[in-house]
């Protein structure tokens, strides 16, 4: 727990609601967490592997902190 890093977002209500019903339809109901946590994975995996473009060009090119 101690190499996680903690923030907070801000997402469209409609988003939000459909974060809701993917989370609460499942017996046992899925964490919030867990949901977003896979989808960010999967979307950096894309990104990174070249499937997706973000169009982010000149953050591509800024080195990671």
């Amino acid at each position: 727990m101690a190499d996680e890093k903690r923030f907070t977002v801000t997402i469209d209500k409609h988003l939000y609601e459909q974060l809701l019903a993917v989370t609460e339809r499942r017996r046992p109901r899925l964490p919030k967490r867990y949901v977003v946590e896979l989808a960010l994975s999967r979307l950096l995996d894309e990104v990174n592997s070249g499937q997706l473009e973000l169009g982010l060009e000149s953050d591509a090119r800024r080195k990671p902190r």
